[in-house]
């Protein structure tokens, strides 16, 4: 990953998304990748295997992230426009 950059992140209690902005020959394009935390005795670990429970915030926050990339995306245009 030595092309993407971490530029932000949505989260809803044990669940998270990092929004990463990736270089590619078509320019910048965006993925984001979630997880959830959980408590495994005193240790906090993390898994990317979504209980059906958590199907409703996983929603909200691809929704959010969805959001935040479409400003990521207006501002990378802005910049491209007035260069």
């Amino acid at each position: 990953m030595s092309d993407s950059k971490k530029v932000g992140q949505v989260r809803d209690g044990w669940l998270s998304g990092t929004i990463w902005a990736n270089e590619g020959s078509n320019g910048t394009f965006f993925t984001v990748y979630f997880q959830r935390g959980y408590k495994d005795g005193d240790d906090i670990k993390n898994t990317n295997s979504m209980n059906s429970d958590d199907l409703l915030k996983l929603s909200n926050l691809a929704q959010e992230a969805h959001n935040k990339i479409r400003g990521y995306k207006d501002v990378l245009r802005a910049d491209k426009s007035s260069s």
